[in-house]
């Protein structure tokens, strides 16, 4: 992956979770539970020994 797609990654990823936390009736542990879930493939795909075992 390179850095200009990791940037474009994380800017989607940010807009995305922004969105779900200007939800007044989105719960913020759902939301950071979900941007978590969101960027694991991304770090794995950056750091391939991320992967859990």
């Amino acid at each position: 992956m390179t850095p200009a797609q990791i940037r474009a990654e994380l800017v989607r990823l940010h807009a995305h979770i922004d969105a779900e936390l200007d939800d007044e009736h989105r719960d913020t542990q759902y939301v950071l539970e979900h941007a978590a879930a969101d960027l694991h493939p991304l770090i794995t795909a950056i750091d391939p020994s991320a992967q859990e075992s």
